[in-house]
């Protein structure tokens, strides 16, 4: 019993003293990295100023092709990143509203990314001085990769009930085209 009353003191602790994660620190420091090199032109968004648990770079491959709910899930949240958008929440009570009537929302991402190709490190297109120190170009060539990305998915996290009758929905809510 004593043992449960520290890790729960712990966790209570460990939760009161939790500080909202900057994610901008991160594309503050890719900007910073690749300050004197050519951005991206075309429309789309630049990937690698995300932390990118999606990876969208590589879907649509033979090894990762699936989208399911949470993987659909955590690129958007990446893409809204990405825009300065915060509403994710109401995104949220969208899928539980729409859950609440069994109705499976049907989630669309189509965009365009643009990344380093690390083979412009690889190749000494890309340099650096010492590590942290931003990236110097010694070739005039291409340093971003592109990649048109469609993914879709179901929006429903558990098995569907035998027996029950779902109907789908395609709303604003759940299309991210860019």
């Amino acid at each position: 019993m004593r043992i449960i009353l520290i890790v729960a003191m712990i966790l209570l602790n460990i939760s009161l003293n939790a500080q909202k994660i900057d994610t901008s620190t991160y594309a503050k420091k890719v900007e910073y990295l690749f300050a004197g090199i050519a951005k991206p032109t075309k429309a789309g968004i630049w990937y690698d100023k995300v932390m990118p648990f999606a990876n969208l770079q590589s879907f649509g491959t033979e090894k990762s092709n699936i989208a399911t709910a949470s993987l659909w899930k955590q690129a958007r949240y990446e893409l809204q990143t990405l825009k300065e958008q915060d509403d994710f929440l109401s995104f949220n009570n969208a899928v539980l509203s729409y859950k609440a009537i069994d109705v499976i929302p049907f989630g669309v991402i189509n965009t365009q990314l643009h990344y380093v190709d690390n083979d412009a490190i690889k190749n000494d297109i890309l340099t650096q001085e010492t590590p942290n120190t931003p990236f110097k170009q010694t070739k005039k060539e291409n340093v971003f990769l592109s990649k048109s990305v469609f993914m879709a998915a179901l929006l429903q996290d558990k098995p569907l009930e035998v027996g029950k009758t779902y109907r789908l929905t395609l709303s604003k809510e759940f299309v991210w085209e860019q």
